[in-house]
């Protein structure tokens, strides 16, 4: 543990490294600034746009037109069938209660459901993705500071000719900055994993939809 002995090559040694990781945090804090500010830019929600538009061309467009295939067929066979009569209009309610047509209509509809629900995801990652980088940028500028404002004047009491503080104190305060910082260490390490997990999803959906159609388009 750091004590009062301690040489001032030593203290010097410790504080390029300090300089060393508060710079790196810095400028990872500064890239995450970007990436937020790049997310909220008429580029990137047309991007978004263009993802969700590919998806409903592709998946749900295909769907519904299923659906309404089925329903004209229906309505067709259950006038021939006299079930209706030509002027009236199929009662779509009453499909969930026809034993022979119901399992079909029911999964038409849950195919529709779960495209759907692709595609509000999509917006759902988006947000995430600017919410996890604010609060990443966020997180790197907060160690940064906290190593800076406390490392420094923690290396200053522990020069050899410093004499403002108890060694036995001065060894307390030491372990309790470095625990703290092994804490922010976990919390940015977590903070990455969930955040490099979200661009991956992200880049996936791109991957699936948007590309694909741009080289259809071409």
């Amino acid at each position: 543990m750091i004590n009062m002995t301690i040489s001032n090559e030593i203290i010097t040694i410790a504080g390029a490294i300090l300089a060393l990781i508060i710079g790196i945090s810095i400028t990872f804090g500064h890239r995450y600034s970007d990436r937020y500010l790049k997310l909220s830019e008429k580029s990137a929600i047309d991007e978004l746009n263009e993802i969700r538009i590919a998806i409903r061309s592709k998946s749900i467009i295909p769907v519904i037109n299923k659906l309404w295939i089925f329903l004209f067929i229906t309505d067709q066979k259950m006038k021939k069938e006299r079930i209706l009569k030509n002027e009236d209009m199929l009662d779509t309610d009453s499909l969930f209660y026809d034993v022979a047509r119901r399992d079909y209509f029911n999964k038409l509809i849950n195919d529709i459901e779960s495209k759907f629900i692709e595609s509000m995801n999509v917006k759902v990652i988006w947000e995430r993705l600017r919410t996890q980088c604010k609060g990443f940028k966020r997180l790197l500028y907060e160690f940064a500071s906290f190593l800076g404002l406390i490392g420094y004047p923690l290396l200053i009491l522990s020069l050899p000719s410093s004499t403002y503080i108890a060694e036995s104190v001065l060894n307390l305060l030491w372990f309790l900055y470095l625990t703290a910082g092994i804490f922010f260490l976990v919390m940015i390490a977590s903070a990455w994993y969930n955040l490099d997990a979200i661009f991956q999803q992200y880049d996936d959906m791109k991957n699936t939809y948007l590309l694909d159609e741009v080289k259809i388009r071409k």
